[in-house]
């Protein structure tokens, strides 16, 4: 991955005619670091990458996609100010690892525009909060844990979600939160499987129901 990411670095200043000294620069980087950076020597650090996607006009989903991913993320877009308060708390992670945790937010199937009760939906604090309501992750994670624990499951998972199966070993292990929409899609799919193993599950199924209800209904 790393290997990756500097090539589609390298492309992408090459693509913008600038020199390793123009776009160093503005991520606080020497020359040096820059080269090894694009020779895959050395990671991509979070917020070099993002400061880098900026100076080149370049998606930052672009450094882990490939193709054409558009622009730069625009000041006014709904997401910009949470995902530059990520950017800043995770600064110096992988930009492989800390960008795949977000990186779906702003896929496809995102939405680019949001009122103001759609942008709860993204929350990187310890308790992910989805338009008002408080969900438990350390309870959502000890379920998933133990539906993931047949072989494959937890590839089958990754894939459900659209995230690298490391990704999903992260979110699972709670060093890192996913966003407040992947979470709501973790609780359907774990729910989904409790009913189809019939297991006991937590209490709060029930109430979980209706937050679900809850979240829809102000969609």
């Amino acid at each position: 991955m790393e290997r990756h990411i500097g090539l589609e670095l390298f492309r992408a200043r090459k693509w913008d005619l600038k020199s390793r000294e123009e776009v160093a620069g503005a991520a606080a980087l020497t020359i040096a670091q820059l080269a090894k950076i694009e020779q895959g020597r050395v990671p991509l650090r979070l917020l070099a990458g993002w400061r880098l996607c900026m100076k080149l006009d370049i998606h930052p989903n672009h450094l882990l996609r490939g193709g054409a991913e558009g622009p730069f993320i625009p000041e006014d877009h709904p997401l910009f100010k949470e995902l530059s308060q990520y950017v800043a708390e995770h600064a110096q992670e992988k930009f492989s690892e800390a960008w795949s945790s977000v990186e779906w937010q702003l896929g496809p199937d995102a939405p680019m525009e949001a009122g103001p009760e759609e942008k709860c939906l993204t929350s990187f604090n310890e308790s992910v909060k989805l338009s008002g309501v408080k969900l438990d992750l350390p309870n959502l994670r000890d379920r998933l844990k133990r539906a993931t624990q047949e072989r494959g499951s937890k590839s089958a998972l990754a894939r459900k979600l659209g995230v690298p199966l490391p990704t999903l070993s992260v979110w699972l292990s709670g060093k890192q939160e996913p966003g407040g929409a992947v979470t709501l899609q973790m609780l359907h799919w774990v729910e989904a499987w409790e009913a189809k193993h019939q297991t006991n599950g937590p209490k709060r199924e029930g109430k979980n129901a209706n937050e679900i209800k809850s979240i829809q209904a102000k969609r």
